[in-house]
């Protein structure tokens, strides 16, 4: 009917996806056949590994909010921090920045913006020599101490490329072609008003 459903429902449905996922049996796993004994220990690794990552990620508590989002906004989806270990953190809809007419077939945009408020001392004690221009940087409002930071993947062919600014203040600039896009995209399409405002 094209009418949007309600967070309750929403929720119930996750809920009941979830427990069923993990009660899935037998849970995938990498066989070997015929392989040395090297490969075996190896297979055996990767099981574990794929056994543990998504609690030790933090990927449980991500995902069901990123599925909740998908199916109320029409967009959901979660960021890979890297720390001492691999994070998944959820990110708001409102965050993400895209080119519509780059995914209007449906892809998962290649170009992606997030925006996120941080501290302005904090930013200025991580990056000293932008201090000038972090100091001058637009407020969230009059009195506030956040400073809307930008971050930017282009992942095309032309040489992706990693970037993080603050009004005029460059943060970083690097060279992204050795890595992947670090956003997880559950369903990419255009967002629908009403849910965050």
């Amino acid at each position: 009917t094209g009418a949007i459903p309600k967070h309750n429902l929403v929720r119930t449905a996750i809920d009941a996806w979830v427990a069923i996922i993990g009660k899935q049996r037998p849970r995938p796993k990498l066989l070997t056949s015929g392989g040395s004994w090297k490969s075996q220990m190896l297979a055996e690794d990767l099981n574990n590994f794929m056994t543990g990552a998504p609690g030790v990620s933090s990927l449980y508590k991500a995902a069901p909010c990123a599925l909740r989002d998908s199916a109320v906004c029409g967009l959901g989806a979660w960021r890979w921090d890297e720390h001492e270990n691999m994070e998944a953190r959820r990110i708001i809809p409102w965050q993400i920045l895209v080119d519509e007419e780059l995914c209007a077939n449906g892809d998962a945009p290649y170009e992606v913006f997030v925006r996120t408020p941080e501290n302005a001392k904090s930013l200025m004690a991580k990056y000293p020599d932008q201090r000038k221009e972090l100091a001058e940087s637009p407020r969230m409002h009059v009195d506030s101490r956040q400073i809307m930071v930008y971050e930017g993947w282009y992942m095309g062919e032309e040489g992706p490329r990693y970037i993080k600014f603050a009004g005029k203040a460059l943060l970083e600039d690097e060279d992204f072609s050795d890595r992947r896009l670090p956003i997880t995209f559950l369903h990419y399409s255009e967002q629908v008003a009403g849910f965050y405002g």
